[in-house]
């Protein structure tokens, strides 16, 4: 640190300490403090605000001589463990913490949010030895001077009045110190005893407060690098804050130009296109460097000529050295500057490789171990993109990552500046999601612990969290900016929260975030609902072909910034087998044919891999092979009888427009004939309702567009698998075979010059062509299908995956029309339906009445949930009486038609009446299908799912 290098050695028995330390002066000085180092946090760790007020001092002129320290062990009882040593040398300084030789110690902590605010550690470096208490706390009541004290003791119980027989062990009661929001204070005591309790609590000015005590577990999280021929990974592991990194490199089949690696501030997306460079700087962005470190000045150390804290927290070459010339890479490292907790956490980024020339060749993200819960808020409206929330399961102690990308959906904007963002209170609850109040619905900041306005500007900020409102994530961190488009890098951010939680009482799941107006004004720009992201999960179930291999294939994806987990377990292949593969299709024909090229079609290869290059199986890296192609990338099932294993895949996306979710997995014989074929079905989740709708075409052209969805109590929505099944009934057109598709409004004639379905207001004027595309779906109108998906292919099955299409909810597309052109002819037009019941409800009109109302009515007639009723939007050809009020609906995963037809009197002031009577059979589907002259037709079609 600072410039000084080496170690203190410490011997308890002789009372010495050994120096073994260079870049000091002729005289140094040595004082002891009571706060071990926080690694990688601060600018400034060897501050007295960091590592506490000083305990003992002495200078030292020759150190190469043991020093005598007696009076310090006496002073603090022979036990030095968790005491900082700062070293004043030159006018440098550096610290470092007293470590033990024996295992690592446990940790425990606890947080607290009220009047007294921060962090209190428990440590114990062996079971008998004393319980080490570190306490990091401020006084937020305003009343508080600097030098406030208070008492703590740990209890089995939240209850101050807990009778001392009832405890296991003496209640020890110990007095710290409280700092103010303008000047922290730490503390250290110690405790004479070998058990933790289940709480800790609190007394000042006779009030109690309590917090629970949670184990603080060693942190692991692991980069895999799996790219252009390179395999190999980085895994780190820091036991607590307060414990250097442990950092394990290994690298298999570098190129001769490889030199330089850091961590980089951003992950690295999912595959885009064959020509996608995804370590680019609008992906990864630059070098992760939260101390501004300026790399161009001249006294910036060369690589291994410094101390780690003097290069960018990322720089992990200038600590360790160039990769050049190594053709395979193992080492470990120690590494004082790199945190995996904190603010400043290296957790959720990413590793970069670079060339020699510094361009961007290899990278990959630093993905947690362990249980995550994701959390998501998506927005849809003015502004587009997602934030995404992560956290260990089920703790809400343990640090919050939230990764921003947000954009205008307005090609055309500015960049903007200054934008504050916070969870609010409650999600938005208008009585449509399009309302322009729907912002205002949310009410005020999510503040949970009522953190005073009192100095709130000048007290909360990124250093000092336990200041702020929970939600304020402006103040925590800060503002920021939005550029025309997701795509670029200015849409990124990325930020490590230590005081906000996807669990407990202060969850911000089921709330919203609101992004303000720039330059810090208050208008409420756009926002969304925090939602849980539900883990992706798809596998085989039956088999079809001539084949009689049994087992499975499995995938589970938590995000699609993560890899994919494959799980094989094939039994029974009897030595006949070669590769196995994921094909385009699904299975369609239920018979020994089913796996034929005709039906399901080849390999998946959506990034146009020329499997000629691709290496022998096994020997490349995923991006070598087709995306489909499991046995090229993993190894052959040749010679096995079976094959029970486990594989990561960067490379295999589970949503998206490449997701493999729907299609099928073909096992090949040893000649390549395919043997066995089954579908990779989506797996259901433990409280979603599966939606399914179809749009069914006769007349000019004949077919069914079929689409899945599935539906969660919070609102939010797995992607929509689309399968198109569509042929040329009128043979005056057999020669187009590609059209143009859309979702519209509902509209009493077919025509094609309406515009696409549009409820969120995209742009579609300049820019809107370079702005919307496949990869970009949230910069689409939702019915805008041909520029999300491309063109319909007559006389051939296509599978689609959609990220923007609600099948349910104030904005679904079931119910309205969709429409297939060739040029500025429409060939056909039909309304998408759900596969369960449409009840046509006709009721007197009244004064007054809200969506609202009449699904709660519905949902308490049913004894259902009240998300899974979904209205339909209003018929332009509907010709009730003037005194009437349709209304159409349909109740996600409920298909007892006699049961929704007998509500109908049961709905309170929309109970239907004699005086309005139905306008349709119920049950049927109304399909228009435009001749050449576009004179209109109707068709009863009876509605079923196949």
């Amino acid at each position: 640190m600072a410039g000084i290098k080496g170690n203190l050695r410490f011997d308890s028995v002789l009372q010495t300490l050994m120096i073994n330390l260079t870049g000091l002066c002729e005289q140094t000085v040595f004082s002891v403090h009571p706060y071990p180092v926080v690694y990688g946090h601060v600018t400034y760790p060897c501050h007295e605000e960091n590592i506490g007020d000083q305990l003992f001092q002495f200078a030292v002129n020759d150190t190469s001589q043991p020093v005598s320290i007696q009076n310090l062990y006496q002073k603090h009882n022979n036990n030095l463990a968790d005491f900082s040593i700062l070293v004043e040398s030159c006018g440098l300084k550096a610290c470092a913490t007293v470590r033990t030789k024996a295992n690592s110690p446990q940790t425990w902590h606890a947080k607290f949010y009220t009047s007294l605010a921060g962090e209190v550690h428990f440590r114990q470096h062996n079971s008998e030895g004393p319980l080490i208490v570190l306490t990091d706390l401020i006084a937020l009541d305003g009343e508080h001077s600097l030098g406030l004290s208070a008492t703590l003791r740990l209890s089995s119980s939240c209850d101050p009045q807990i009778k001392i027989q009832d405890e296991q062990s003496p209640i020890v009661h110990i007095p710290i110190k409280v700092g103010t929001p303008q000047k922290k204070v730490k503390s250290r005591m110690e405790l004479p005893m070998t058990a933790i309790k289940s709480f800790v609590l609190l007394n000042s000015k006779d009030q109690w407060l309590c917090a629970e005590i949670r184990e603080l577990l060693p942190l692991n999280a692991t980069t895999l690098i799996n790219m252009k021929g390179t395999k190999g990974s980085f895994h780190f592991r820091q036991n607590s804050p307060f414990h250097p990194t442990e950092l394990e490199v290994k690298l298999k089949n570098l190129s001769n130009d490889i030199s330089y690696f850091h961590v980089h501030q951003y992950p690295v997306p999912q595959r885009k296109s064959a020509e996608d460079n995804l370590c680019s700087e609008s992906n990864t962005g630059g070098h992760w460097n939260p101390f501004g470190i300026n790399i161009s000045v001249p006294t910036y150390p060369k690589a291994l000529a410094g101390t780690h804290d003097q290069y960018e927290l990322g720089d992990l070459s200038g600590r360790y050295g160039s990769l050049q010339g190594q053709k395979d890479f193992e080492s470990t490292y120690i590494d004082w500057n790199l945190p995996l907790f904190g603010r400043n956490s290296i957790i959720g980024r990413s590793i970069v490789i670079h060339k020699s020339d510094n361009s961007r060749i290899l990278c990959g993200n630093i993905e947690h171990e362990g249980e995550i819960t994701t959390a998501v808020a998506v927005f849809r409206q003015t502004v587009v993109g997602r934030i995404i929330f992560r956290q260990m399961k089920n703790n809400p102690y343990a640090d919050l990552s939230i990764f921003i990308e947000l954009s205008y959906s307005n090609s055309s904007k500015p960049t903007t500046t200054n934008h504050n963002w916070h969870v609010h209170e409650f999600p938005i609850s208008t009585e449509m999601d399009s309302s322009k109040e729907a912002c205002n619905s949310t009410h005020g900041h999510f503040n949970p612990y009522r953190a005073s306005n009192s100095n709130y500007s000048l007290e909360c900020h990124p250093l000092n969290p336990f200041r702020c409102e929970v939600g304020d994530f402006s103040g925590k961190h800060m503002p920021i900016q939005l550029p025309n488009h997701t795509r670029l890098g200015q849409a990124k951010s990325f930020f490590t929260d230590t005081t906000s939680a996807l669990s407990g009482f202060a969850s911000i799941v089921g709330r919203s975030v609101v992004i303000h107006g720039a330059n810090g004004a208050l208008d409420r720009l756009s926002c969304a609902n925090v939602t849980i992201l539900h883990p992706v999960i798809g596998k085989t179930e039956r088999w079809f072909g001539g084949g009689q291999a049994t087992g499975g294939f499995q995938v589970s994806q938590n995000l699609d910034l993560d890899s994919t987990l494959i799980k094989v377990n094939f039994s029974d292949l009897n030595d006949l087998n070669g590769g196995y593969h994921v094909h385009i299709l699904p299975i369609k024909q239920i018979s020994l044919e089913a796996c034929a090229d005709n039906h399901i079609k080849g390999h998946f290869n959506p990034f146009h891999v020329d499997i000629t290059s691709s290496p022998a199986p096994a020997n490349g890296t995923v991006d070598q092979y087709e995306v489909g192609d499991i046995s090229g990338k993993f190894g052959m099932l040749t010679g096995k009888n079976f094959l029970l294993e486990d594989y990561i895949d960067p490379g295999l996306p589970l949503s998206g427009p490449y997701s493999i979710l729907g299609r099928s997995l073909v096992i090949h014989y040893i000649n390549g004939s395919r043997m066995q074929c089954s579908n990779i079905q989506p797996q259901n989740t433990e409280d979603g309702e599966w939606l399914r709708a179809e749009a069914v075409f006769t007349g000019r052209l004949k077919g069914k567009v079929l689409l899945a969805q599935q539906i969660f109590p919070d609102g939010s929505a797995s992607d929509v698998t689309i399968e198109v099944d569509l042929q040329a009934a009128d043979t005056n057109f057999s020669n187009v075979s590609e059209l143009q598709w859309y979702i519209q409004e509902n509209s009493r004639q077919c025509v094609g010059d309406g515009e696409p379905y549009n409820p969120y207001n995209i742009f579609r004027h300049a820019g809107y062509g370079s702005s919307c595309s496949p990869v970009y779906p949230l910069h689409c109108a939702v019915g805008d299908m041909l520029r999300k998906h491309g063109s319909v292919t007559l006389g051939q099955r296509q599978l689609f995956t959609d990220s923007n299409l609600p099948l349910a909810g104030d904005f679904t597309v079931t119910g309205r029309v969709l429409l297939l052109k060739s040029g500025s002819e429409v060939l056909g037009c039909t309304r998408i339906l759900p596969d369960g019941p449409v009840i046509d409800l006709m009721f007197p009109k009244l004064s007054t009445s809200s969506r609202y109302e009449f699904r709660n009515a519905i949902s308490e007639a049913l004894q259902i949930p009240l998300w899974r009723v979904t209205l339909l939007s209003k018929d332009p050809a509907d010709s009730s009486p003037a005194s009437c009020r349709e209304r159409k609906f349909f109740v996600i995963g409920y298909n007892d038609k006699e049961k929704l037809e007998s509500i109908k009197g049961k709905l309170g002031k929309f109970s239907s009446s004699a005086l309005c009577s139905d306008p349709i059979v119920h049950g049927k589907a109304l399909t228009v299908t435009p001749s050449k002259l576009f004179s209109l037709w109707i068709l009863p079609v009876l509605f079923m799912w196949s």
